[in-house]
């Protein structure tokens, strides 16, 4: 059996490749040694869509034959269904089957709900394994087989192995869209400020750009952090566009590589973000990490994993739970996989 999972775009968000590299390792304990799973990815067809220029996109997966083609993340939002739609049927012409593993909605409304169960009445999927309750229950009937499942990035602990850094406590910051809070005492829950800075957001690029050029400074000094006598490390998600004013703050690493952002979570005394898929990578490493920011409805996300106080506190995962959801999300896929198949 071969399997392809189709999925990328880890330059604009790295939180991205948490996603995918957990639905892989998920995708590798169901298939074993009974077939094959490969990586192919979306992002000549996203920028080519962008740039108004599809007909020129080359995309691998109209030049192989597989009997699954996966997706996960944000599968149940109408831009990428629509993105994504010619490879898949591509795909489909060729006697493929479409799973989705750890997928959700965009927006969470009745509007995106009628668009997206508009497009899969002609787009049919095989097996659909969702990352929150309520993408399960408006979107599992339409899929051969249905799962209430977690986000794939709560599984990105089976994909790898983080380096063990040296003994010097820290914790983490990834700030993308937000100013750093004013924490205080940063390795103590109970004595986290609250977060501050709230009309400021980052400059978009042009304004960086300009700002870059013309030799001003930064429009924006964080504020003192109090970590309790540890390190603090920051982080950003996005390499492209470049975050020019990122490097004003010290201990801050951009990389495009996930293994370094996991490490860096993993190793971490607690991780506090404005990114959900940091936060997500935190936990799943086994570490704590509170979310900052409004009260979107993908947190939905973190209430299936007993984890809905994320924007309250730190909190951390229960790991017998985890194991459970692991175990049930790959069973689900194996027998989605195998059960009507001869291999």
């Amino acid at each position: 059996m071969r399997v392809v999972f189709y999925g990328s775009c880890w330059p604009t968000n790295i939180g991205n490749a948490f996603v995918n590299l957990g639905a892989l390792a998920t995708l590798r304990a169901a298939v074993g040694e009974r077939g094959e799973v490969a990586h192919i990815g979306g992002m000549s067809s996203y920028l080519s869509r962008r740039q108004g220029r599809p007909e020129n996109d080359f995309h691998l997966g109209d030049w192989i034959d597989a009997d699954y083609v996966v997706m996960g993340g944000m599968t149940q939002s109408v831009e990428h269904l629509r993105s994504a739609e010619p490879n898949l049927r591509g795909f489909l012409d060729r006697g493929a089957r479409i799973v989705i593993a750890g997928g959700g909605a965009e927006r969470y409304d009745d509007a995106e709900v009628a668009a997206v169960r508009e497009i899969l009445r002609d787009l049919p999927i095989h097996a659909f394994a969702s990352r929150d309750t309520y993408s399960f229950e408006r979107y599992r009937d339409c899929a051969t087989h249905a799962h209430d499942g977690v986000d794939s990035a709560f599984f990105v602990g089976r994909a790898v192995d983080p380096l063990r850094f040296v003994d010097r406590p820290y914790v983490a910051l990834c700030f993308d869209s937000m100013a750093e809070p004013p924490l205080r005492n940063a390795q103590e829950p109970a004595q986290v400020g609250a977060a501050g800075g709230a009309g400021w957001r980052r400059p978009n690029l042009r304004t960086r750009l300009r700002r870059l050029l013309r030799g001003s400074a930064p429009a924006y000094t964080p504020p003192a952090i109090d970590a309790g006598g540890l390190h603090v490390v920051r982080a950003h998600h996005a390499t492209l566009p470049e975050p020019m004013d990122a490097f004003t703050r010290p201990a801050t690493l951009i990389s495009d590589l996930p293994s370094d952002h996991l490490s860096l979570y993993a190793n971490a005394r607690v991780t506090y973000t404005d990114r959900i898929h940091a936060c997500i990578a935190a936990l799943a490493l086994g570490g704590r990490a509170q979310l900052f920011g409004a009260a979107v409805p993908r947190l939905r996300m973190f209430e299936r994993v007993g984890a809905g106080d994320v924007l309250e506190c730190p909190v951390a995962l229960d790991a017998a739970r985890m194991k459970h959801e692991w175990e049930s999300q790959v069973d689900f896929l194996r027998n989605a996989l195998f059960g009507s198949r001869d291999v």
